[in-house]
């Protein structure tokens, strides 16, 4: 999945792809690394017919083997909602759909409260609500609100 977003952006109409969508259909971000570690696939070996693989490693960079890649994003988040003060009441009721699996999910934000415009992201903070996340995520639910700077690849310790 790194390949389309190198070439085409984020897409929110993937959300839960992999993951699930906890606080909606939307493109989830984290300010700490050890979050966005959690989601990471392994790259253990070099494929020539892969683009990525192509364009990373020339003839002069050889594949590490076992590598992992995370996005560098910047994101406007504009006017956030906090998830832990709000909980389902932050998601405009009309937005709702079922998932393959049934659960509830949503696409669009409430309006902020005495004006006509919805939130623009989404903040759930670390430590906060009843689930007590260990760390902050930010989910914004329009891709134009986002654009992938730098591509990283590292490996584990």
């Amino acid at each position: 999945m790194v390949w389309p977003i190198v070439q085409q952006g984020m897409n929110e109409r993937f959300a839960g792809a992999s993951a699930g969508t906890a606080f909606g259909a939307g493109s989830y971000f984290a300010d700490d690394a050890g979050k966005v570690d959690q989601y990471v696939i392994r790259d253990e070996t070099y494929n020539a017919a892969k683009a990525l693989h192509q364009r990373l490693y020339s003839d002069s960079s050889r594949h590490p083997g076992n590598v992992f890649y995370v996005f560098v994003v910047r994101v406007t988040l504009g006017h956030s909602v906090k998830h832990a003060e709000r909980g389902d009441q932050c998601f405009n009721p009309n937005s709702q759909m079922r998932n393959g699996g049934g659960y509830v999910t949503w696409r669009e934000l409430a309006n902020i409260p005495n004006h006509d415009t919805p939130y623009n992201s989404l903040f759930a903070a670390a430590g906060a609500g009843i689930t007590r996340f260990r760390y902050n995520e930010y989910v914004v639910f329009h891709s134009d609100q986002t654009y992938p700077e730098y591509v990283l690849a590292y490996h584990r310790r």
